[in-house]
């Protein structure tokens, strides 16, 4: 992830792995099919998000197998036995002055677009992406390119922004820690959470970072495979659809940030 400063905030540039070199070609008559262009060189693909004008490179790559995340913590749970005459690992990295580990990865992000359908096609149709389950309505799709159950939320809205990126913790406990340390550098951060989804069924606690972008810390997604069937029936039905615990809707400012309209002013001004 790379932070850059600009006259407003976006998401300016992505680069997704694909299985192998030949995938490009086939991503290309996928793009030029829709009637967008590409170029393949330096052994990768470079197209742009029609509606969000999002630079997009994709390269093969080796599958990434993470490690196993050290010191995971046991927990006592009903019936069972984890951990005897210690404490639990949080608390005793607490005490001995411990700092919060980092995240361990930027998971997923979240495009609010003006043309959904037009941005679809993009992602699914062009680039291969994967369909886990859709809103009906206002349409929401939530993509994958992993197993994850989302690596992209396309939302319909007024003007084309960057609405949320997400990073992996290893659990509950770190979700908690790095949410902390995040207040207590800026006690107005905080948006929404500790909760879990319904959709993804992660548990989540979004905060703002400094330039007022959404960043979300989240935990224990759903896994799927290639054999995994969407549901697309799911209504916009916030109170149920949003979390199962915790806070039952999020604030307005969820799914419209405050600053749209210099968003879309700035937009305007590079157009004109």
């Amino acid at each position: 992830m790379h932070v850059l400063e600009a006259p407003w905030r976006r998401l300016e540039r992505v680069t997704i792995a694909c299985d192998r070199e030949s995938d490009l070609g086939t991503i290309s008559d996928n793009l030029n099919a829709l009637g967008i262009r590409s170029t393949i060189t330096d052994g990768g693909l470079e197209t742009r998000d029609p509606v969000n004008d999002v630079a997009v490179r994709i390269e093969p790559a080796a599958p990434v197998t993470p490690p196993p995340a050290p010191n995971h913590a046991a927990h006592n749970v009903w019936g069972e036995v984890g951990r005897t005459n210690e404490r639990a690992p949080v608390v005793a990295e607490r005490l001995v002055g411990e700092n919060p580990p980092a995240p361990r990865r930027l998971g997923h992000f979240v495009l609010g677009s003006e043309n959904v359908e037009k941005s679809r096609q993009f992602w699914v149709d062009a680039l291969g992406f994967r369909l886990s389950d859709a809103v009906s309505g206002p349409p929401l799709y939530f993509l994958r390119c992993s197993g994850d159950h989302h690596n992209l939320l396309l939302m319909p809205s007024p003007v084309n922004h960057l609405n949320h990126y997400a990073f992996e913790c290893d659990d509950v406990d770190m979700i908690g820690q790095l949410g902390r340390s995040v207040l207590d550098a800026d006690q107005t951060a905080h948006v929404v959470g500790i909760g879990r989804h319904v959709i993804g069924s992660n548990v989540f606690w979004y905060l703002k970072d400094p330039a007022g972008t959404m960043f979300e810390f989240f935990t224990d997604m759903d896994q799927l495979d290639p054999n995994w069937i969407p549901r697309t029936d799911w209504t916009e039905d916030v109170e149920n659809m949003f979390s199962c615990w915790g806070p039952p809707i999020p604030p307005p400012e969820f799914f419209e940030p405050a600053d749209l309209d210099a968003i879309a002013q700035a937009r305007a001004s590079v157009r004109s």
